[in-house]
């Protein structure tokens, strides 16, 4: 923000400036300062340093001739910074529970985050897993199901469990309001089942973006995201739970 001033007459010399957030300055100034050496009638201008959303500012100024005589303070003026954008994230539930998976057989499992904000520059919405890349699925079996191969930065297309030569478990985005981001696969709204063309990544403690949504989202964006499951006939027999957090974050 950048206030403006005209020196008064009729000698040159020095502008001072206070701003704060109560009209009674004082404890509440955050900023002062003078200007360069003006001339009669010259105007000046100061920049104020970085000022927090929602909040009312009061500035006033005063001359300093070059004799050294101070004159009294100015009016008082105000101005206000718009509030801080609002960011709310709701998930349709806290947990999925895919039952008893025959081992070689897959199972799919989806729920939807509506992220609701003010913000002009939209969101990232990102997630983590509990999973480390290779066997990172929690399990209390001896031999785990491993992590989707491919990252949250290139996520790939998974082939249809082929019994017995594979097992793993992976996360893809299916829909958002604007469109999914490219990287999930071909198209928009595909279906839970459909593993052409949805692509998948694996779950680690590294966040990866779901989704980014460049405009606010005032009456909710929601977005599909679907885990997929298919144990090997190799797999262990036991719980296999693999906790997701999900994340929203304003965008700059």
């Amino acid at each position: 923000m950048q206030a403006g001033y005209t020196h008064p007459t009729p000698l040159s010399g020095f502008t001072d400036f206070e701003i704060a957030t109560a009209n009674t300055f004082g404890g509440t100034v955050v900023q002062s300062g003078s200007s360069v050496l003006l001339a009669t009638g010259d105007t000046g201008s100061f920049t104020v340093d970085t000022l927090d959303l929602g909040t009312t500012y009061y500035w006033r100024v005063r001359a300093v001739d070059e004799l050294g005589f101070v004159s009294g303070w100015s009016g008082i003026r105000s101005f206000s910074t718009p509030a801080a954008p609002s960011l709310t994230l709701t998930l349709d539930t806290h947990s999925l529970d895919l039952g008893t998976v025959v081992p070689g057989d897959e199972e799919f499992g989806s729920f939807t985050t509506t992220v609701t904000t003010t913000n002009a520059t939209g969101y990232q919405l990102t997630a983590t897993g509990t999973a480390t890349g290779t066997d990172g699925d929690e399990c209390a079996c001896t031999v785990p199901t491993d992590d989707w191969t491919d990252s949250g930065a290139t996520p790939g297309p998974w082939s249809a469990l082929v019994s017995g030569t594979h097992g793993y478990a992976g996360i893809t985005v299916r829909d958002a309001l604007d469109g999914r981001l490219g990287k999930w696969g071909i198209g928009t709204g595909t279906g839970e089942t459909d593993t052409f063309n949805n692509y998948y990544a694996a779950l680690n403690t590294s966040a990866i973006e779901l989704h980014n949504r460049t405009t606010a989202a005032p009456a909710g964006d929601p977005v599909v995201a679907t885990w997929r499951f298919t144990p090997s006939t190799t797999t262990s027999a036991g719980d296999h739970p693999e906790d997701i957090t999900v994340t929203a974050l304003a965008n700059p």
